[in-house]
Formats: C-alpha cells, sequence, structure tokens
C-alpha cells in the first residue's frame, strides 16, 4: 500500500511540477514547484508552508544560506556545527553528511521525536 501512495505522490508532484514551473513558486528543499505555498500560523501568514516537504519561509531561507553563502554542503574538509533548536527538515538535511560532525542542542531535547540520528544534546 505504501507503494502504491509513494508512486501517485511522485506521478502528482511531476505533475505539479511541469504545471508551475514557469508561474508560481519553488521549494528549494524538495525542489518542487507550486502555484502558491500553503497558509500556516495562528496568526495566518499566507504562501509560507510547502505543501510536501512543510518547510516554512525561515526553513528555506537557512537552508539557501546554508547551501549558497557557506558553502557547508559542499566543503570536502570535515567541519563542526552547533545547531541550537534544530528545525527537522535541517536537521534532515544536515545529519547524515560525512564531512559534517553535527551537534544539535536544545533546552528541551524530548520534544524532538523525529531524531534518529546524532543524539541531541540537553543545554542548561
Amino acid at each position: 500500500m505504501r507503494k502504491i501512495l509513494d508512486k501517485n505522490l511522485n506521478s502528482f508532484t511531476r505533475k505539479l511540477n511541469y504545471r508551475y514551473k514557469f508561474s508560481g513558486v519553488y521549494c528549494p528543499y524538495c525542489k518542487n514547484y507550486f502555484k502558491k505555498f500553503d497558509e500556516f500560523g495562528a496568526s495566518i501568514r499566507h504562501n509560507a508552508q510547502c505543501p510536501v516537504c512543510k518547510s516554512l519561509e525561515r526553513h528555506r531561507m537557512i537552508y539557501l544560506f546554508l547551501k549558497e553563502k557557506s558553502l557547508v554542503f559542499e566543503n570536502s574538509k570535515t567541519i563542526n556545527l552547533l545547531h541550537v533548536a534544530p528545525e527537522k527538515c535541517i536537521y534532515d538535511k544536515i545529519k547524515y553528511s560525512n564531512h559534517i560532525e553535527y551537534f544539535p542542542l536544545d533546552l528541551y531535547p524530548d520534544y524532538y521525536y523525529y531524531l534518529n540520528g546524532p543524539a541531541l544534546i540537553k543545554g542548561t
């Protein structure tokens, strides 16, 4: 059943990509095009959340900065990265990079149900 759902989702996103490639918005995380992003927040922000990967504006901005300006993902030598209050989508992009010694940190590590890579360090 999961394979059928994944296949249908992939087909659907391919169709969306073709349809909205030249008009709309682009998500650098999941590399998909959309007519617009979804609304998000208690105080509704329009065009904020990606419907596929659920990334928000700040997540996409941080990712693009790390990718384009700091070259974190293209560095050949090992670097140490301390990530305070790790967002899930950024954590997912960084956790298994071979050249990044990754240290996620938060005061409340129990809230991070998605951590299945590097252990979260409890801050004091």
